[in-house]
């Protein structure tokens, strides 16, 4: 069997072939934190767009071509996650599939390889894609606009429902959640405070559990007034984004901690937003994405939420409304899902950070490493 894992690069220059652990000689790849970003333009150029984590420089975006049956089709690219496929640290897009610009496809999930392998994961029938969508332990969470949780394999697309039966794909039930209601939010906590799943509905915040998909407890919080996006750094804090601000909670607990960000806080527009913690080792940065005509990404402190910059300037590489956010990564000099490899980058000291869904602590030059040894 394979057995990988992700440790601290501390020579991020050298070509991915030269780098081996000197002491077990296993070989070791190199890859690059990136944001990645939905940007909803119209339907002949949707896509998901690469920048730099701390210059916000563009990369990219992912392959994307006309044809509803195309691997790499698709418009609506509103669900993003970061999660492992085939051993590999990939990326996943919930989205529809493209016929025309005025046509929209069938649903589906789409998985975008560090090695540059990229295809449809599983196809979603007629279920409408909310951009809720979020990876643990080898599977993918999917919160569908009527407020049912789907669970697939995230490796063969297979339908992993609490029930176990083959094809049924339902984790939570719409039944389980409040109706009529908008649902906009889906995270996992980090196993120190439980690993259950986060679900905003409405004006509260519903836990259930990961395994039983039984609810387990509420937040209800006064200030509240349409939660949406949720996200959690590595030591259980709870950051909620609500109308254009973002609200930090005690995950554990339930307990508010407070608005670590007002309303309108560096000129934010109050819409439908991202959002995406990274929890570097001197503390996490928030980075924030909000749906306007002509999108920006905004970078805060996630412990104070003084505002530090904004890392993608509006229009950046045709960004548009963009909608999800999430923290990924690629390979320098590799394809991802066929892109161009982009080259190692040189020079400055790499501050320690720590990646929230590995929780692997690095210097802050965003560079580590995938290292694979084969065992019997």
């Amino acid at each position: 069997m394979a057995e990988e894992k992700l440790i601290v690069s501390d020579r991020p220059e050298r070509a991915a072939n030269d780098l081996t652990d000197q002491i077990e000689r296993v070989p070791v790849i190199v890859y690059r934190l990136v944001l990645m970003v939905s940007s909803t333009n119209t339907a002949d150029d949707d896509g998901v767009m690469m920048y730099d984590i701390l210059t916000g420089e563009y990369y990219g975006q992912f392959p994307n071509g006309p044809g509803e049956f195309n691997p790499v089709s698709f418009q609506n690219p509103t669900a993003l996650a970061a999660g492992f496929y085939a051993g590999l640290p990939a990326s996943f897009v919930g989205c529809e599939g493209y016929t025309s610009p005025s046509i929209s496809g069938v649903p589906k999930i789409m998985y975008f390889n560090t090695n540059g392998d990229y295809n449809i994961l599983t196809w979603l029938s007629s279920i409408v894609v909310s951009n809720c969508l979020c990876y643990s332990a080898g599977f993918l969470y999917l919160l569908t606009t009527a407020g049912t949780v789907l669970c697939f394999n995230a490796n063969s697309g297979a339908p992993a429902g609490v029930s176990g039966n083959p094809g049924d794909a339902t984790f939570i039930p719409a039944s389980s959640l409040p109706a009529g209601t908008s649902y906009g939010g889906l995270a996992f906590s980090p196993e120190v405070i439980g690993g259950n799943l986060y679900i905003s509905s409405g004006n509260e915040i519903l836990i259930f559990s990961a395994v039983t998909g039984q609810q387990l407890n509420t937040i209800q919080y006064a200030g509240f007034q349409q939660p949406t996006t949720l996200a959690f750094n590595s030591t259980g804090m709870l950051y909620v984004y609500d109308s254009g601000s973002v609200l930090l909670f005690n995950g554990g607990t339930g307990q508010p901690v407070g608005t670590l960000i007002p309303a309108g806080t560096a000129g934010i527009p109050q819409g439908q937003g991202g959002l995406c913690v990274c929890d570097w080792a001197d503390g996490p940065a928030v980075y924030l994405a909000v749906g306007s005509t002509a999108g920006s990404v905004w970078q805060f402190d996630g412990t104070t939420g003084a505002f530090e910059q904004v890392i993608v300037p509006a229009g950046s590489g045709g960004l548009n409304d963009p909608v999800s956010i999430m923290v990924g990564i690629e390979v320098p000099g590799q394809p991802l899902g066929g892109l161009p490899g982009i080259p190692p980058q040189r020079g400055g000291p790499p501050p320690r950070r720590r990646f929230p869904w590995l929780r692997m602590p690095w210097r802050r030059k965003p560079f580590i490493h995938l290292r694979t040894r084969s065992s019997a």
